[in-house]
């Protein structure tokens, strides 16, 4: 056994040619990044042979208490992240709708960065993430746009 978990949603299928789709993963960050190097290219919306030459994008859903621990004191977590794998890093202001969850885009090129930037902010908030009560987001169908700037 790898020590992997990984569920899709609640457990139901999802709609076809759906965009969005929410992911658990269970598993140590040193099987994080590998898990994630296989994973992204199959979560892109459009055909791998149409991503040549475009950026690979990844969202996390992460609780209201750890975006000030990815962002970092004036912003220098995010610009660290940017330099050393060249990852565009956006924490959304809006929480998901009726949950204290946060989406934060990561998109990069090289899918071994991505991945790597994905591992780092998994990293940095370890130590954190367990102490509050969170309002997990569960996935409802909406329309593009209906809650504000989350991407949806």
């Amino acid at each position: 056994s790898s020590g992997i978990n990984a569920e899709y949603g609640d457990g139901e299928p999802f709609p076809p040619k759906s965009p969005d789709r929410i992911l658990n993963l269970e598993c140590s960050s040193g099987d994080l990044e590998n898990v994630l190097i296989e994973l992204i290219p199959h979560l892109q919306v459009a055909a791998p042979e149409l991503m040549m030459n475009k950026y690979n994008e990844i969202r996390l859903v992460v609780p209201e208490l750890v975006c000030s621990m990815i962002i970092g004191k004036q912003g220098i977590n995010v610009k660290n992240i940017q330099k050393d794998f060249r990852s565009f890093v956006q924490v959304h202001k809006d929480p998901l709708p009726y949950s204290s969850e946060f989406v934060v885009s990561l998109t990069n090129k090289d899918v071994s960065c991505l991945a790597a930037s994905v591992n780092r902010i998994y990293e940095s908030i370890q130590s954190i993430k367990s102490i509050s009560h969170v309002t997990m987001f569960n996935p409802i169908v909406w329309f593009p746009g209906e809650f504000s700037d989350t991407d949806s």
